[in-house]
């Protein structure tokens, strides 16, 4: 494969990456919308991709929060574009991937109500329910409304998108990385995922402990039966996998390393990245602040250094 894209800013300006030769060298293309930055993309051939814009602002009692949202796709590898899905009144699209042809994305319901909030400041609410998972099986020209768990919901993340928190192995099978409610013991880690190319979702529940421990930043699904989600607990990083499908899910054995004060270090205890060219090859690197000097990285079997 020659041909990759990547999203970025030139001069200031949201703009597409692209190259034709293996990476020794690249172009860029303007993107048509008004946004700050492409926060998520996906592509399913060497001229159609799916793209997430972004524009920011700052509101009073929020931190930095997205203002406006909107999913778009190219099949001409950037030179012109057209709308995806349109977002159902007062939500924002999210978790957006493709594998194979289809391509799946999440709208999430953000309000400022303090007593939905999920952590009672109004800081950040996803109502349970309240999302809309899209599908498309012609690389997102075309998208239709899919059926999930009305008990599961995104997670909360400000308004902003949760790059890497979903994955497709194939044009059937995908997972995401969501939150769960266990009895009035506050939210939990869960999964969902589908077997039919996003037309319908299923919750996949993780042990109760692990589930209240496991806080979930990126997910790789190399096959329809294998797939990895990693992040953190309070005892460091974690990476989760499961063999089965989503059957059952348990840690994969990660080097031992002290990451140190975060102040110090600028590395934060959790795995950020995570990406399966195949079910026994992965690369994760870990979650920092910027101002790390250095990012450690696993490799699936070994520790690179």
């Amino acid at each position: 494969m020659t041909t990759c894209f990547a999203s970025g800013t030139d001069a200031r300006r949201s703009v597409l990456l692209f190259t034709a030769d293996g990476g020794r060298s690249w172009s860029a293309r303007p993107t048509p919308a008004a946004a700050h930055f492409v926060s998520e993309l996906a592509c399913t051939s060497n001229h159609q991709c799916v793209a997430l814009f972004q524009t920011t602002g700052w509101a009073p009692g929020y931190y930095l929060r997205a203002s406006n949202a909107i999913v778009m796709v190219t099949r001409d590898g950037g030179r012109s574009w057209s709308a995806g899905p349109a977002a159902p009144h007062g939500q924002l699209p999210d978790y957006v991937t493709c594998g194979g042809g289809t391509c799946v994305l999440f709208d999430q319901l953000i309000t400022s109500d303090n007593s939905q909030s999920v952590n009672g400041n109004g800081q950040q609410t996803v109502a349970p329910g309240s999302w809309t998972a899209w599908y498309s099986h012609d690389g997102g020209i075309s998208w239709q409304r899919g059926q999930h768990p009305a008990s599961i919901w995104t997670t909360a993340s400000h308004d902003l998108p949760n790059p890497g928190m979903i994955s497709c192995s194939d044009r059937m099978h995908c997972w995401a990385a969501m939150s769960n409610q266990i009895g009035q013991s506050g939210i939990a880690t869960a999964f969902v995922a589908t077997t039919d190319g996003g037309v319908s979702w299923s919750a996949q529940q993780l042990p109760v402990q692990r589930a209240r421990q496991f806080i979930p930043l990126a997910m790789s699904c190399p096959t329809a039966r294998q797939c990895y989600a990693g992040g953190g607990d309070a005892n460091g990083p974690v990476i989760l996998t499961t063999v089965n499908g989503g059957a059952t899910w348990a840690p994969v054995s990660l080097p031992a390393i002290h990451v140190g004060p975060v102040d110090t270090t600028g590395t934060l205890p959790a795995v950020g990245l995570l990406s399966c060219g195949a079910a026994a090859h992965c690369v994760a690197a870990l979650q920092t602040d910027g101002s790390a000097r250095s990012v450690p990285v696993y490799s699936l079997g070994a520790w690179p250094g």
